[in-house]
């Protein structure tokens, strides 16, 4: 009986534990919401190419006007070179 319900615990908590992981990275950015209007909140996004955007939207819209391809290395800062 015991096993039985340690089982179904570990079924409940291994899905939201998996959820939290992250996506491989560097990874393309979602720029399926972007219109060109991002919010002023700061949840830095560290792009491939050394640079800290302070949204994923930011990079959204640098890439659109710069015409470039800028991915996401990893959320948070950019580490100084």
């Amino acid at each position: 009986m015991m096993k039985l319900v340690a089982l179904i615990c570990l079924g409940l908590i291994l899905p939201v534990i998996m959820a939290d992981t992250e996506v491989a990275e560097p990874r393309k950015p979602n720029c399926d919401d972007f219109h060109e209007v991002c919010t002023r909140e700061y949840n830095p996004v560290c792009g491939d190419n050394g640079h800290t955007y302070s949204t994923e939207c930011m990079l959204c819209m640098e890439n659109k006007f710069e015409k470039t391809s800028v991915r996401i290395a990893h959320k948070g800062e950019c580490k100084p070179q």
